[in-house]
Parts: C-alpha cells; sequence; structure tokens
C-alpha cells in the first residue's frame, strides 16, 4: 500500500497492520474477514503433517494481525467453530496433557480450585484469584481471563453484584423458631386483613447519586448539578395493604428523622382518614419506636378502641415485610425520573417526586409484594 492510501485511510479513521490490512481500531473485522480467517487456518492444518499452523503466514495471506489469527485459531479448537459477532468468546480451557507448573492457561484442575475459592469467599476480588491459583497450582493467567470463565463457562455469569447483608444472629435457633411460628400464624389470616407498616430513610443526595458518562470529545466526566439544598434529610412512614376499601398506601413525608411520637401521629392520622378498619392486623418490625416511647402500649391501644390487632416481625427478617418491598420500588423509579425536573421542583424536589411515586403503587403492585414476601 502506498503513502497516499495510507493517509487516505487515516483521514476515514482507519489504521493500516504490518501486512497492508485496513481495520479499524478497537472494533472486531467482520464475520466473512473471520471466515476467510477460519478457512485459511484450516487449509493449513489439513496440509500439515502435524496439523500445525504458520500463523505468520495466515496474518500475511489475510492481511491481518498475528493475535487475530491466534484468536480465531482457539475459537477453532474450544467452540469447533467460529463465533457470530453477537457471541462471546469463553476463556479457552487448555487441553488435557496442558497445564501444570507455569502453565499459561486454564486446565480442570485450575477450574476446580477456582470454583473452591469462589465458595470460600464470593466476594474475592479477580486479582485474588489468580494470586491464589498461582500459589496453589503454579498456574499464571490474567485476571480477564477468570474473568472471561466465570462469564462464560458457567449457566449463569458469575458477576459481581450487590449481596443481601445478613446478620449472622438471623440463624440463631430461637430467630428461626420465631420466624416459623410467624409463617404459621400469618397463613392462618386472610391476606387482605393484614397490613404493614415501616419507615424510610430518604437522603436527597441518594437520589442524585447517579452517574455521569464521560465526554466522548475530551475525556472528561461532567459534574451532576443539584438543588443548594440536596443534602437534606427526609423521612416516610407508611402503611401497605391490599383491602380495596383503602388505598394501596397510606404514608407521610417530614423532614429530619423519625420517633416514636411521629409514628404515633401517622397512626391516629391513618385511623383519622379511615385506611384501618375493625379487625385489622397491623404487623411491625420490633424497632423501639414501635413498642417503646410513646409507643409502649401501642397494640393494647389499638385493640381496646378500634379492634386492630398488633403483631411484631421475627428479629432480623425485614424480607417478611412487604413494605420494604415499596420502598425499594420507590428508590428504583426515583432514579428513572430526570434530574432535571427534580431540579426544577426546587429545595423540596425529592419529597415531592418520592410521593408522587408513592402514589402511583397499585394493588396489583403490592399484592405482588405480598406475594413475595409469602403473605399470600
Amino acid at each position: 500500500m502506498d503513502v497516499a492510501q495510507r493517509v487516505l485511510a487515516g483521514h476515514d479513521g482507519y489504521e493500516v497492520n504490518e501486512y497492508n490490512g485496513v481495520y479499524s481500531n478497537g472494533k472486531e473485522y467482520s464475520h466473512s474477514k473471520k471466515l476467510e480467517v477460519a478457512a485459511s487456518i484450516v487449509a493449513s492444518q489439513e496440509s500439515s503433517l502435524d496439523g500445525g499452523v504458520n500463523v505468520s503466514s495466515i496474518a500475511k495471506e489475510c492481511k491481518v494481525s498475528r493475535y487475530y489469527v491466534r484468536k480465531v485459531r482457539d475459537e477453532l479448537r474450544v467452540h469447533g467453530r467460529i463465533l457470530r459477532e453477537n457471541e462471546k468468546t469463553a476463556a479457552p480451557l487448555a487441553d488435557e496433557d496442558e497445564g501444570g507448573f507455569g502453565s499459561r492457561s486454564l486446565d480442570d484442575d485450575d477450574v476446580f480450585v477456582l470454583i473452591n475459592l469462589y465458595f470460600e469467599e464470593p466476594s474475592r476480588s479477580l486479582r485474588s484469584y489468580a494470586r491464589e491459583l498461582e500459589m496453589l497450582t503454579g498456574t499464571i493467567v490474567s485476571e480477564s481471563t477468570i474473568s472471561r470463565l466465570f462469564r462464560y463457562e458457567f449457566p449463569y455469569k458469575a458477576t459481581l453484584q450487590r449481596p443481601n447483608i445478613v446478620p449472622i444472629d438471623k440463624f440463631r435457633p430461637e430467630n428461626c423458631e420465631r420466624a416459623l411460628q410467624y409463617l404459621t400464624y400469618i397463613s392462618t389470616i386472610n391476606p387482605v386483613r393484614i397490613k404493614f407498616g415501616d419507615e424510610k430513610h430518604l437522603k436527597g443526595r441518594d437520589v442524585f447519586n447517579r452517574h455521569n458518562r464521560v465526554n466522548p470529545f475530551t475525556g472528561l466526566v461532567p459534574p451532576l448539578v443539584s438543588p443548594p439544598d440536596f443534602r437534606n434529610t427526609y423521612s416516610i412512614t407508611g402503611f401497605c395493604g391490599i383491602d380495596r376499601r383503602s388505598s394501596p398506601l397510606y404514608f407521610t413525608i417530614h423532614d429530619g428523622t423519625n420517633d416514636s411520637l411521629e409514628f404515633q401521629v401517622t397512626v391516629e392520622s391513618a385511623l383519622q382518614a379511615g385506611w384501618f378498619h375493625p379487625w385489622d392486623y397491623l404487623v411491625l418490625d420490633n424497632a423501639a419506636i414501635h413498642d417503646g416511647g410513646s409507643n409502649d402500649n401501642l397494640d393494647d391501644w389499638l385493640w381496646d378502641n378500634f379492634r386492630i390487632c398488633v403483631l411484631f416481625l421475627p428479629a432480623r427478617s425485614p424480607e417478611l415485610n412487604p413494605i420494604e418491598l415499596v420502598w425499594n420500588a420507590m428508590v428504583q423509579r426515583l432514579k428513572l425520573v430526570s434530574v432535571r425536573h427534580i431540579r426544577n421542583l426546587g429545595a423540596d424536589g425529592v419529597a415531592i417526586v418520592s410521593g408522587d411515586v408513592l402514589k402511583s403503587t397499585t394493588f396489583e403492585d403490592v399484592e405482588g409484594m405480598y406475594r413475595h414476601a409469602r403473605v399470600m
């Protein structure tokens, strides 16, 4: 390729490799090009006595890099075919006669070790896997190879996800026994009569804690412009139920934090609004603001005056409270609201939008949450 052709290719954003092949940096070759390279590899293997491949000759013939030839060769060896553009290449495993100390590829023993390292500590980093694997088996592979193994060699992609944090005392025998007793008892009650309550602390900065995409022209991350009072903290006290005589949610939002008096006021306002009915069951967690302070006799007061029975959840069992799922759904939906819209609402934009999101909750939404919490 002459200089003029190289200049023209450069003007169009292309580059030229050592074999005068034109390519776009960071982009895959077309499937037809991969097919051409694969055909040359197969032909070279068939014509060779030992089935070997002359990587440089094929790279020169097809005008691609030697690395690309090796990549296609590995695909043929591992999968028996070349992969489509929408398929991902799994980490190539070594043949049975490969591996051992100093190996640069994974064999079955290495995979077994990696799986055991996973079950020993699921939060382990890729660097830790690579280091431990080298210490235990002598195999030296990159972090990206281990990442591809976990992504593509198992029924599910083993990517890092945010886990549920479970306190260890949740599994104390007495707590497990109480959870079983609660589920057994709750199963005897008509779900329509069961209502759940809880509080949610919402920080304005949590809503504005979003990722901004890097500017593709400058490489800089643009700032996220927020209201001046984005550090405001709000507290939501709410109840949920599937009784069609009431709304699916009853809630109040106020500045600051919650206490037993604030919870008592919300209960009284819900009673005045007719949200609760006689013979309802109100299920709460065993937080101090529910059965202490101003509410140390809340259960007796509700039963004596309104025939509402108060039940308390087992310790460390938020997953049994459907309103926790209401709060989670609210947070997820807040992330979909335009930052510009929240900003235009002023200092209390977070509280206003949170209220709108909660008001949009339907009975079908709450029924799904009841099923998830094993109430139905």
